[in-house]
């Protein structure tokens, strides 16, 4: 044991080394993007700057709760700011570097200790060889290679997650209050990094309670009460000194109306629904070689049971619960970015089995080929998507575009010769629907998410016939929209043209107006108000000559 412990070592070392490296690079190469939600990260710390903490989260909560509630304010992207460690955390780097950047900043760091803290379990429950491959592989994960180096949440949330899975694995194997705090302090830090921890927080306490019973693990049932009780309430208790009992359930009452009801009626539909196993489809898109390898491996311990793999079946338990649970909300996989780290586990795993059974004698040496081989592969991967091609997005969509799985023309030419008549029909179904919901009128929470739901609706409705060109129907359903939202942009937007086409220049001008005063650069507003213009006049014109 001696032996390997100055190796140990020097692995640790070289990974650390290169996720410093491959953050750096990742920082100044990969092109940025989702800079909205950038800004109103660092919107958040600007007011914590200017007001201290105590008054720049008040602030942030009445301006959310604000702009949230009010369906005629356009701008209700603004961030809830009831991730406060998150925002605390990034205060105290916005302290050494006040700029946009700052955030980017966590992001790296988060990268390097997620390397860092995943070698020193792996290579403590296993060996350092598994340790050494598992990092290296993570080093060049597109998905990481795309997130740890921007100004975002992801790389924050996927360390505070993998911390919380190591500590609850440390506790079922030696159990105790020290271990137990560990546990707690994780989860407590999840929670208050993004709420989607809230999604995987059962399936930590059926780990633990799994691990004793079925496992045979020594764990202490009042351990794992405080483990079930005490995180949320620290949690809850934070969210009350800053924000207040009251504002704190309003905020997440808005929240959760904005999530399930307006923005499932939204555009984002159209890219970031689809089934449980979509997650499956983008990691074999983005890593295809490393996810043949961790689906032969989880193939490999079905069928080789031992009881004492426990900790790789969590490792699988964990897998297809976060593809169910994570179903439940919009789908994007960079949500799921801590299932990189199962990916590549398996994958050196499977890299040492085939390595062990078909060349014994040098099995180290050809599974770390192996793994340079992936890594390179990975690499190339993540260049090709975010950097040559410069998908700026994650999504299966533009994944599936960059890797050329279909023609954009030809299938622009498809959906409008057959997707569209579906469209519409689901479209002008959920607006049914939702004119039913808010005559039911169940709640000030529900009714304001719904209407903007309505209004996004009949705007997606007054698109599509704008894009047919049936004006008359798109000027129809523009309208219904500024019935739940005085000021949609959209709206505005679809009856200016549909106005301009319809001859109704009076009415074009006074729409393409409005439009412009919302946002002076919509595109082709000012195009179409001085073509109206143009033709009233020609039109006043000719009714004078005709005199």
């Amino acid at each position: 044991m001696a032996e390997t412990k100055p190796l140990k070592y020097i692995y640790l070392l070289i990974v650390s080394v290169l996720s410093i490296v491959v953050a750096i690079w990742a920082f100044n190469s990969i092109p940025n993007w989702n800079k909205g939600d950038q800004e109103r990260y660092y919107h958040q710390v600007e007011v914590l700057k200017d007001k201290g903490v105590f008054g720049g989260l008040t602030f942030l909560k009445d301006e959310y709760i604000q702009k949230a509630s009010n369906i005629e304010d356009s701008s209700t992207k603004g961030h809830h700011p009831m991730r406060v460690g998150r925002i605390l955390l990034h205060r105290i780097f916005h302290i050494f570097s006040p700029n946009i950047q700052s955030g980017s900043y966590i992001s790296m760091i988060s990268f390097v200790l997620i390397i860092i803290f995943t070698f020193l379990f792996v290579s403590k429950y296993w060996d350092e060889e598994r340790a050494l491959m598992t990092c290296l592989l993570l080093l060049t994960a597109p998905l990481f290679i795309a997130y740890s180096g921007k100004a975002l949440t992801e790389t924050l949330f996927c360390l505070s997650v993998l911390l919380s899975l190591f500590s609850v694995l440390h506790y079922l194997e030696k159990p105790s209050n020290v271990s137990m705090l560990m546990v707690i302090l994780t989860l407590f830090f999840a929670l208050s990094t993004k709420e989607q921890s809230l999604l995987l927080y059962p399936f930590f306490a059926l780990t633990l309670i799994k691990g004793k019973l079925f496992f045979e693990k020594e764990g202490n049932w009042g351990h794992i009460a405080m483990m079930l009780v005490l995180p949320v309430v620290l949690y809850g208790l934070l969210c009350v000194i800053f924000f207040g009992f009251s504002d704190t359930m309003e905020m997440v009452g808005l929240q959760f109306n904005r999530h399930v009801v307006n923005e499932r009626t939204s555009g984002h539909l159209a890219l970031k629904d689809g089934p449980w196993y979509r997650y499956i489809v983008d990691f074999m898109v983005l890593s295809p070689i490393v996810s043949l390898l961790f689906l032969g491996s989880l193939g490999y311990y079905f069928y080789h049971y031992q009881k004492d793999h426990w900790k790789e079946y969590v490792f699988i338990a964990l897998f297809f619960y976060t593809l169910l649970s994570f179903s439940l909300i919009i789908k994007n996989v960079r949500y799921v970015l801590f299932l990189e780290f199962v990916y590549r586990f398996f994958a050196a795993s499977m890299l040492v089995l085939l390595a062990q059974k078909f060349i014994p004698k040098n099995w180290k040496a050809v599974a770390l080929g192996g793994t340079i081989f992936l890594m390179g592969a990975s690499f190339l991967q993540a260049n090709y998507l975010f950097k040559t091609f410069k998908t700026n997005n994650v999504l299966s969509y533009h994944l599936f575009r960059a890797e050329k799985f279909f023609d954009p023309k030809a299938l622009e030419t498809y959906r409008e010769e057959r997707v569209d008549d579906f469209k519409v029909e689901r479209l002008e179904k959920m607006a049914y629907d939702i004119e039913q919901t808010l005559l039911k009128d169940d709640g000030s929470y529900k009714k304001t998410a719904t209407q903007l739901g309505a209004s996004e609706t009949y705007n997606m409705l007054a698109i599509e016939y704008l894009q047919r060109s049936d004006f008359q129907k798109s000027e129809m359903y523009a309208d219904k929209s500024l019935q739940y939202r005085e000021k949609s942009l959209v709206a505005f937007g679809c009856l200016c043209e549909s106005a301009l086409r319809l001859k109704k220049f009076d009415k074009a001008i006074k729409y393409c107006e409005k439009t412009i005063d919302l946002m002076p650069d919509y595109p082709n507003a000012k195009d179409f108000l001085e073509r109206a213009k143009m033709r009233k006049s020609e039109k006043e014109v000719r009714k004078k000559s005709d005199k």
